[in-house]
């Protein structure tokens, strides 16, 4: 008979927080500043790819979900490196949250 593994996907984030040093969960998005940080960026020539029509969506949704208070929107220069110190400060100094999109 073989063995296997399960692994459980679910995390502890109060743990997780804990250990990482991550921001508070905010709880409501009313009255908040959104920063949102497009690691893939727009596509190129009408190609398919990009994240904008993701975070378009994102955007669009949660505004018309909750009074945001407004929108940073900031792409990295380059995907396949990190977002420039400047970058990262900026949007962290003018948003309450921020959804970080990495993946395609």
């Amino acid at each position: 008979m073989a063995n296997f593994v399960v692994l459980d996907p679910t995390v502890d984030f109060k743990g997780l927080a804990k250990i990482a040093n991550l921001a508070p969960k905010v709880d409501d998005l009313n009255g908040k500043v959104l920063g949102l940080l497009n690691h893939h960026g727009s596509a190129v020539s009408g190609a398919a790819n990009g994240r904008d029509p993701f975070f378009e969506t994102i955007k669009s949704t949660l505004e018309k979900r909750y009074k945001l208070k407004g929108v940073v929107w900031r792409t990295k220069p380059n995907l396949s490196r990190v977002a420039p110190k400047e970058m990262l400060e900026e949007i962290a100094a003018q948003a309450d949250v921020v959804i970080n999109g990495t993946c395609s």
